[in-house]
This record gives structure tokens, C-alpha cells and sequence, in this order.
């Protein structure tokens, strides 16, 4: 097949009595004319096609039937499928498609510029007066780095309430902070603390829908999007290569302890303005999709995995909590008690030294006053697991436990060993003396590595508690 060019659209098909069975087209440019297979659907209608899924209509765990009608590829509910004749003989498909959509057009069940609403892998025309992302609310302290190279430098630019968001730049919040970042007029983005994401990109298109890629390295953010009946925008959001268009909703977006992967809820739907209809999220990528979601249910996007999998949310009240408290959320105060004393004047009898009436109690940014080791715990331990997941690529498994974190740094004649894998400079214990602690375990076949710091109590609580992560 030729080089191809491709539009990914997203549309949702709903006939009276009748299931959803248009999910996704994809137009090709140079596609060889197809052979004519027959598909009935189950009200009648037939389309004269090529199917390209060689997986039976029962038996199989696959939700859709890939077909191709004149030069564009479909997605069709299994469900809505009656039966399939396959032919051998080679011939132009029929014009059922073109007839369908302009009757669905009709209907009202389709909008009539398809390409202009819902272009998401064209990068979106650029507006005269481009909307910026702005710092909305902050309680706390961000910084923006230029790459991980002025991270190391400490070069860096401290944003307020206000400030433009830099596109490009490596966004990295306090530990004790809460940032909201306004996207033009039709939402926000919640930051929680800790988190470590950068905005590659942000505009508006032709159709004043928004476009945002964004790469959550660490930590969590939500993301809030509303839209009116009239103006009818939406966010076409790319998340660490996986792609979603969100109307109306309340997504959460949290890292795990695999690098590159994310947990996606889908946290609130918000009514539709004209149906009052709560839409369902999707989710896709070039290699897969796509994978709908109801409010409730998450998602988990790993770079590893070749498929998605949606499954009901297991922290979906904790993370409702942190969402529907986010206005009314303080930061922990950070006190510093100067116990001085004020000395004598010479001018004046010499009276011996008194101490101070009560001892001051001033909150600061801790990165003015605490030591780099101390100041980025979370970049030691994200640095750590960093490199653990090099060593694992290298070595083919994690280092034993009995070696720990040393073997970041020295091979133990490992096979495959190409470290170090760590700064040598990394310090090796927490704020509170305590030695980081390196842990294995198995789940659903899988072997994790988590590295954690015991927190002030200085006790491993697996990872509860006020264990650091």
C-alpha cells in the first residue's frame, strides 16, 4: 500500500432502533481498489465493501468489524452486524456509504463539515490572536524549565497568577502546591503537587476548538472541560501519544510506577446542553482504538501495551474528593520559629539579654532554604526509578534485593550490565537520615520495582502512610 495520509474523525452514529455502529473513519490517499465483499446489518441496510478483520462475527473478543468502502476506512459495531459474504472477485465498492451518511446528515445525526470539526492529527490553523494558557490560581509555587539540562542548572522561571504558561517548557510544582491553569474559555487544569508535565503545544483552529498536547511525566492533574450549546467547542487533547476530544466532562490523569504509563478516569460527565445526554469519553491511538469510556471508568495507557483496557475506577470517591475540594484546599504552612535574642544597646545601661517576645512564625518557599537533596526528594526518587527502568532494559530484570540500589552504580557481574545507571552523586538517604528502601513485587504476572522514602516517621508503611513515593 502507498504512503497514506489520514484524518482520524470521531463520530458517534445513533439510528431508532438501531445500535451505534459508525465509530471512526479513517480517509486514505492511494488505497488499491477494493474487493467486493457483502455486509448486511441487522436493519436491512447492505454495504458493498472489503473486509479487512479476518476475526468471525461470534467467538471473538473483538468489539469491531474493519471494513474499507470507497477509499475509507470504518469501524463498525459487531453487534449491528448481521452477516458477512465474502467474494473473491476484485470491483468497485457501491455508493451505500455516500447514501448512508447524507441520510444520517438529513436525520441531523451528522454535522456537515466533517473535516473541519474534527481534524485532530493536522496540526490546527493557527487563530490571529492565539490564546495563551494562563496561571489562573496557585497556591504555592511552580517553576518552568527550558529541559531537564536547566533542571540540573536550576535555571528557571517562577510563575504567578496571570502568567502565561511557556509552551515547550517542563512545568514542576512544590510538593505543598495546588496550581489551576485556564485553557482559553472553555476550561482548566488542576495540578496537584509534585507534578512534572510539559505543554508541547496549544492552539485553536478554524473552528475555535482547541488543540493540547501535553506529556505527564510525574505526579497527577485533572482536566475540566465545559461547553456551551452555542458556541459548541472542544478540546482535542493528546496525553502522552493517546488521544481523546472532550465536550463536556471531568477526566483525572495520574502517572504509576511504570515509566510512561498512566491511569485516565473519567471522573464527571456533564450533561449535554441540548440532549441533557451524558456522552461517553473516547480514547484512541495510531496503533489502537478506539476505547470508550462512561463516567466512573478508567483507562490505563501504557507505552508497553499494544491495547487499552477500560475498567471501573477503583479510587473514584478519593479522587471525586480531591476534585470537588480543590477551591477550598490550603497549603500546609511551613514555620520557621526564630528563638534569637535582642542584645544590649551600649548607648543604654546594660541590661543582659532578653528573648524574644513570641517567636516569629513566617511561611516561605522551601527551595529558598532547604539544601538540593532535600528541596527535590521527588526528583531523586523519579531519577532512581529512571534508572531502574534502564538497568531493566539492559539486564532483562530488575537488580535482586539483595543488591538494591547499589547496583545502579556497580554490576555484581550482571549480564548485560551497561551502568551506572544513577549519578554517582545521588544521595542514598532522605530528609530524615533514612535510607531510600528498594522493593519487588508481582502483580497480574508482572514484576514492579518501587523505590519510596519512609517519611517523617521514619517507618515503612508499603507505601501508605506518610511514605514518600
Amino acid at each position: 500500500m502507498n504512503a497514506k495520509r489520514y484524518v482520524q474523525i470521531g463520530l458517534a452514529f445513533l439510528r431508532p432502533k438501531m445500535l451505534a455502529w459508525v465509530i471512526v473513519i479513517t480517509s486514505f490517499v492511494g488505497i488499491d481498489p477494493c474487493r467486493a465483499d457483502i455486509v448486511t446489518l441487522k436493519d436491512g441496510a447492505t454495504l458493498r465493501c472489503e473486509v479487512i478483520s479476518d476475526t468471525p462475527l461470534t467467538g471473538s473478543d473483538a468489539k469491531y468489524l474493519q471494513i474499507r468502502v470507497e477509499n475509507i476506512m470504518i469501524w463498525l459495531d459487531r453487534d449491528a452486524v448481521e452477516k458477512i459474504e465474502k467474494r473473491t472477485e476484485t470491483g468497485p465498492a457501491g455508493s451505500e456509504l455516500h447514501n448512508l451518511v447524507e441520510k444520517l446528515k438529513r436525520e441531523g445525526k451528522v454535522i456537515e463539515d466533517l473535516h473541519s470539526q474534527f481534524n485532530l492529527d493536522a496540526s490546527p490553523a493557527q487563530s490571529k490572536n492565539e490564546l495563551q494558557l494562563t496561571v489562573k490560581d496557585l497556591r504555592g509555587w511552580i517553576y518552568a524549565y527550558e529541559d531537564r539540562k536547566a533542571v540540573t542548572e536550576r535555571k528557571r522561571i517562577s510563575l504567578h497568577i496571570g502568567d502565561p504558561v511557556p509552551i515547550g517548557h517542563l512545568l514542576i510544582l512544590s510538593p505543598n502546591t495546588h496550581a489551576t491553569i485556564r485553557i482559553g474559555d472553555i476550561g482548566d487544569i488542576g495540578l496537584v503537587g509534585g507534578t512534572q508535565i510539559r505543554v508541547d503545544g496549544f492552539s485553536v483552529n478554524l473552528t475555535q476548538s482547541y488543540s493540547l498536547n501535553v506529556q505527564l511525566n510525574q505526579g497527577a492533574a485533572w482536566f475540566d472541560i465545559g461547553s456551551t450549546s452555542v458556541d459548541f467547542k472542544r478540546l482535542s487533547l493528546t496525553l502522552n501519544a493517546a488521544k481523546s476530544v472532550i465536550l463536556n466532562g471531568v477526566i483525572f490523569v495520574e502517572t504509576t510506577n511504570r515509566t510512561g504509563e498512566l491511569n485516565v478516569t473519567y471522573l464527571k460527565a456533564k450533561p449535554n446542553a441540548n440532549t441533557q445526554e451524558k456522552n461517553k469519553l473516547n480514547f484512541w491511538r495510531k496503533t489502537d482504538g478506539p476505547y470508550f469510556l462512561s463516567e466512573g471508568e478508567f483507562i490505563t495507557i501504557s507505552p508497553a501495551s499494544n491495547r487499552l483496557s477500560v475498567e471501573p475506577a477503583p479510587q473514584l470517591s478519593h479522587l471525586r474528593a480531591i476534585f470537588d475540594g480543590w477551591d477550598q484546599w490550603q497549603p500546609d504552612p511551613l514555620v520557621v520559629e526564630l528563638d534569637i535574642t535582642i542584645p544590649p544597646l551600649k548607648e543604654f545601661p546594660n541590661f543582659p539579654p532578653q528573648p524574644a517576645l513570641h517567636p516569629y512564625r513566617i511561611p516561605i518557599d522551601s527551595s529558598m532554604t532547604l539544601p538540593p537533596e532535600i528541596r527535590s526528594l521527588g526528583q531523586i526518587l523519579s531519577q532512581y526509578k529512571e534508572g531502574l527502568e534502564r538497568y531493566r532494559f539492559d539486564a532483562s530484570r530488575y537488580p535482586s534485593e539483595e543488591h538494591g540500589l547499589d547496583a545502579l552504580v556497580k554490576s555484581f557481574d550482571v549480564g548485560g550490565w551497561r551502568g551506572p545507571y544513577i549519578p554517582l552523586n545521588l544521595p542514598r538517604r532522605d530528609l530524615w537520615g533514612e535510607p531510600f528502601v528498594y522493593e519487588i513485587f508481582k502483580a497480574k504476572n508482572r514484576e514492579f520495582a518501587d523505590v519510596r522514602s519512609t517519611g517523617p516517621n521514619r517507618k515503612d508503611d508499603r507505601g501508605l502512610g506518610d511514605d514518600i513515593r
